[in-house]
């Protein structure tokens, strides 16, 4: 996905949830990620199409979410139909 999005070799580090078996939370390894480096959860922004795995827990936790939803559903969390209307949703911010 990063290298059809264009931003491959603007990565630094790509993790893996099995790097991180037996723990299963997303939420965790967002933790983990921010801990490491030094980041505010304000500073920090979830991106996921998985409402209750990947956005939800790291909403309630303080973190800034997207979901990738194309039906749209209504909910608490800001939402775009594709990856592509990642930077309309951010432009209006």
């Amino acid at each position: 996905m990063q290298k059809t999005l264009g931003i491959y070799n603007l990565i630094k580090k790509t993790y893996h949830s099995i790097d991180f078996l037996p723990e299963t939370s997303k939420l965790f390894i967002y933790e983990y990620i921010r801990k490491k480096n030094k980041l505010k959860k304000e500073e920090v922004l979830i991106i996921g199409n998985n409402l209750e795995v990947d956005t939800i827990p790291a909403l309630n936790k303080g973190y800034n979410v997207i979901l990738i939803d194309v039906t749209r559903k209504k909910s608490k969390v800001k939402s775009i139909s594709n990856i592509y209307k990642l930077l309309d949703v951010l432009d209006n911010d």
